[in-house]
Formats: C-alpha cells, structure tokens, sequence
C-alpha cells in the first residue's frame, strides 16, 4: 500500500487533512518548508524525491491566479519526477457518477458536482460549491465555497471563482481569471 504524503501546511492543508481522517485514510507525513510541525505528522524534507511507494495530496490553498498558476507548477515539478496525486473528494459531497475528476483534485464537504461535467487536475471544488450539468472545470483552478457554475460553462485553467459567485450559463471563462467573491457572471 502506498504511503499517502500531504503537500503543504497550511490553512487548506487543515480542511484536506479533516476529509482525509474522516475518508479513514492514513497519513504519513507531509512536505512544507515554511513549516515545523502539522497535527503529529513526520516533516519529510522537500527534497523527498522516492514516489515509488507514495501518492501526493495537494494541499497548497490558493485563492489568487497567480498562486494558483504556482500551485499547478509545483504539481507538475512532482508529476515530472513520476509522483502521483490522490484526489480526496469528502464523503459528505455529492459527485455524480458521470463526473470526471482529474488527478489531485479536492472536493470539499457539501460541495455538489452534476453529470456529465470534468473536472481536471488539481481544482478545489470548495465548501459547498455546486457544479451543474454539461461544465468543463479548467485543470488548476479553484471554485470558492458557496460558488455555483450553472450548466454549459467552461472555466479555464488557474481560476479563482470567489466565493459566492454565480457564473450563468453558456458561460466561457479565460485561464487565469479571477471572478470576485458574490459576482454574476457575465453581468446582464
């Protein structure tokens, strides 16, 4: 069994590390620079580099473009020395079976995904964030609590949809935007 390795510390990391508990997933340390300690858990150095036997949870939060532009560079620094990414998606999320989810991605408690959607690698589909049907979920890109993304929409990579927003539909979203937090988008 491989051994599953948190990256980053945080104040995301703490929200994954909840859903990674309550998924009865066991943890054996986590990698984070700026920090000593996380729960009882081993720091590994961040020059760890033997994946053969570990799966990797993202757990960087971010809530701008730029940071999340980081966040996906670090995921492919890892993914090119052959890492791989769990996803954690909370058992207190509805995900629809006709939903595609990308490598790393984390789905947060109450968060709804309808099918058919995609979501791709390493978005956060937050605290009760609800995706609905026929959505494309750009690789890197964080949808806040409480967003919702109406029908038909494609949101690019590395965006932040804040918290609270609505996101009509028929709607395309370009890489690396931000939508503020309680916007309608586009506004009509």
């Amino acid at each position: 069994m491989k051994k599953t390795i948190l990256v980053g510390a945080g104040g995301h990391a703490n929200v994954v590390y909840d859903v990674l508990c309550e998924n009865n997933k066991k943890i054996s340390g986590f990698i984070d620079p700026s920090v000593n300690a996380f729960y009882a858990l081993e720091k590994l150095s961040d020059d760890f580099s033997d994946f053969t036997q570990t799966s990797l949870v993202m757990c960087l939060g971010a809530v701008a473009p730029e940071s999340l532009q980081r966040r996906y560079k670090l995921f492919c620094q890892y993914r090119e020395k052959s890492a791989d990414f769990l996803s954690v998606i909370s058992n207190h999320s509805i995900v629809s079976n006709n939903a595609k989810i990308g490598e790393g991605v984390f789905v947060n408690n109450g968060a709804v995904i309808n099918g058919p959607c995609e979501i791709q690698a390493l978005a956060i589909i937050n605290t009760r964030a609800i995706i609905e049907h026929d959505v494309i979920v750009g690789a890197g890109t964080h949808i806040a609590p409480g967003a919702i993304v109406l029908g038909n929409c494609q949101i690019g990579k590395n965006c932040m949809i804040g918290a609270g927003a609505v996101i009509l539909p028929n709607t395309t979203i370009p890489d690396n935007s931000l939508i503020p937090s309680l916007t309608r988008y586009p506004r009509t």
